[in-house]
């Protein structure tokens, strides 16, 4: 591929004692800040400008210049913590990062127990880096009530006039509509003390509905992209392409038997190697092997997360080290090969942009990318010709299968969470839910007094069960990410422990014991540890169980989800809507693998109702890495948020909405 070049502004500025010569997009982005605030006009700036292009300046220029109120909103904590030290080049002393470890870190060291108070707090500075989750439960969930709910909200919400949404087109439909009634609850908060508010959505992809539907609540948008010129943002790479087939996983043995053969190679020539990989436990398996050989390896992924992890020589992760992740010679981090899977276009570009992030014209990186067949197939043309990125790009999101984007759920999901946002947006600016008909139509494509009467039944169904069973329903809905029954793993190989799903934890773990105290983890802990995971136990509410184990190369199969329905009191069978349905679900297996483990799962299960669709084919291109469970008859189950996505699709296949 050919070095990627954008064009260079005209503008020089000094900030913070740096002088600071923009590019072009970077330029137009803080005019149109500039031009904002001026006019007193609210306004969304989409920007689309690529890796390596310079986003967190063009998104944070206005503060820097003018101490603009600043948000930044990052879909994992890593990246929070990422952007932080992307600030802390320019001045930290007014940044405050929020998300949950830092509120508990902050309420310890200040004496504080009020957790809302503490919360308000930390949102006093001039720039919060948080993510999505808080936003949730300031925007959709009655999690703030204690001080006044005008207060709460008002306060911190409307208190911003920059917002800055990253990694935009990793969210999906359901997150996007969300994020819209976000954005627009902010505007009408700014709105009614009249100032201005801006939202800068950085984004690799254009996002086309969400565009025409912040145009129709009547906010300003303007489109920012970094146009080809003369300055190099990323470097040559020689890329090589490997057919896998990656839905059987056979990606983890390429990979490994890719390394066999060329490990010792790219030691001698003091190579420095990315791996990404799909699979946690491959990842894991991979690195110890590696480890073995006496080299220097680090990893990210859910099982284990090093210091530091770009310093080492190899560094595996999975798609935790995908995002926001930036290998480069200034901080001694540059990796010159790339090893990785892509099971789709996404993966592909998201992948091959973490490496070759710089400016030489002498140095070409390495990308070895396992990809299927069919992909393969059609990319062979391109061998020994060179590319440049755009083209390659374009070219792959046409050959890949099309993935389903639940492009519904924004129309049957969305509306049941974005009503509670609408709900409380009435009562602070006083006006009835009927004045606010037109907006939530605009947003949602629903008449509000419907999705009410919608989420009415779906309460009353709820009431059937809720006085015996745990109802997990609100925990889905009002989440931005997903929600299955897990449990922890206290590794008995090292000090740490996992979060998996409970199918996970039975066939990918041996020799399962139970920790039915909290006491009981001191025992394979030191004492960070054990009081890190104590208090993961008691916030998570995903969680129904705490185990030791020891992690197995080989995946036990055969653990598969049933419907638990010994219940003398209610039928079960009534309590479905529209096709989605509320279910106690137990564990079956045919051996005794893990026996004491599963009996302690399902006895946990027992008590809890999950909202879950269940099917008997799966007809659809899923994407990568969703969540699908094997259940009885040989059919599948799709549990907690997954759940409520593939009801979206089925809802619209019965064309109830």
């Amino acid at each position: 591929m050919k070095e990627r070049r954008i064009k260079k502004g005209s503008r020089e500025e000094l900030i913070k004692g740096r002088n600071i010569k923009f590019y072009q997009h970077q330029e137009d982005t803080l005019k149109a800040i500039e031009e904002a605030v001026k006019n007193k006009e609210q306004l969304v700036i989409f920007n689309t400008s690529p890796t390596g292009a310079g986003k967190t300046l063009s998104a944070y220029s206005a503060y820097l210049k003018y101490g603009y109120k600043t948000i930044g909103v990052y879909s994992t904590n890593e990246l929070i913590k990422d952007q932080y030290r992307a600030l802390s080049g320019f001045d930290d002393s007014k940044v405050e990062l929020v998300f949950s470890d830092k509120i508990d870190e902050f309420m310890l060291e200040n004496d504080i127990d009020n957790r809302l108070k503490a919360i308000e707090i930390l949102f006093s500075r001039d720039v919060v880096l948080t993510n999505p989750d808080i936003l949730y439960c300031l925007t959709f969930t009655d999690f703030y009530k204690g001080i006044t709910e005008n207060y709460s909200l008002a306060h911190l919400l409307g208190r911003y006039m920059i917002w800055v949404f990253d990694e935009f087109h990793l969210y999906d439909e359901k997150q996007k509509a969300e994020i819209t009634s976000i954005i627009y609850e902010s505007y009408k908060l700014r709105e009614k003390i009249s100032k201005p508010v801006i939202f800068i959505i950085l984004t690799a992809t254009p996002q086309e509905k969400m565009l025409d539907s912040i145009r129709n609540i009547g906010i300003k948008v303007v489109n920012v992209h970094a146009e080809d010129g003369d300055e190099i943002i990323q470097e040559k790479v020689k890329l090589k392409l490997y057919p896998s087939n990656l839905w059987l996983w056979k990606g983890n043995e390429d990979i490994e038997e890719y390394l066999e053969k060329n490990i010792d190679n790219y030691m001698k020539e003091n190579k420095s190697i990315l791996i990404i990989m799909d699979s946690v436990f491959q990842a894991n398996i991979l690195s110890e092997k590696l480890k073995s050989k006496g080299l220097d390896i680090a990893e990210v992924h859910g099982i284990k997360k090093d210091n530091e992890p770009l310093k080492s020589k190899i560094t595996i992760g999975t798609a935790a080290i995908e995002v926001g992740v930036d290998p480069n010679d200034a901080d001694g981090t540059y990796k010159d090969v790339l090893i990785a899977e892509a099971r789709s276009s996404a993966q592909f570009i998201q992948r091959i942009g973490r490496i070759a992030r710089g400016k030489r014209l002498d140095r070409i990186s390495e990308a070895i990318m396992f990809i299927p067949q069919y992909v393969f197939d059609r990319l062979k043309k391109y061998d020994g010709n060179e590319v440049n990125r755009k083209e390659l790009f374009e070219q792959l999101e046409k050959i890949y299968y099309q993935l389903e984007d639940f492009e519904e759920a924004s129309r049957v999901v969305a509306p049941l969470t974005i009503y509670n946002a609408f709900s409380k947006v009435s009562r602070i600016l006083g006006c009835s839910l009927k004045e606010l008909e037109d907006d939530f139509y605009k947003i949602t494509y629903k008449n509000i007094f419907k999705v009410k009467k919608e989420l009415d039944e779906i309460n009353n169904l709820i009431d059937k069960f809720k006085h015996k069973y745990e109802d997990t329903f609100s925990q889905v809905l009002f989440s931005f990410r997903d929600f299955v029954p897990t449990c922890y793993i206290v590794d008995k190989k090292r000090n740490d422990y996992v979060n998996v799903d409970i199918i996970t934890a039975l066939s990918r773990f041996t020799d399962l014991e139970v920790i039915k105290e909290e006491e009981e983890i001191n025992k394979y802990l030191d004492k960070e540890k054990a009081n890190g995971l104590r208090k993961k136990i008691r916030k998570d509410r995903s969680s129904i169980a705490v185990l030791v184990g020891k992690q197995s190369e080989k995946k036990q199969g055969g653990f598969y989800f049933a419907l638990y329905e010994e219940d003398d009191d209610l039928d079960f069978d009534e309590l479905t809507y529209n096709g989605l349905k509320f279910a106690v679900l137990e564990v079956r297996y045919k051996s005794d693998i893990n026996k004491n483990a599963l009996n302690h799962i399902n006895d946990k299960l027992e008590n809890i109702i999950y909202p879950v669709v269940i099917q008997d084919g799966i007809q659809m291109n899923l994407p990568p890495l969703f969540k699908t469970f094997d259940f009885q008859d040989n059919k599948k189950i799709f549990i907690g948020r997954n759940a409520l996505l593939m009801w979206s699709i089925l809802q619209k296949r019965r064309g109830i909405y």
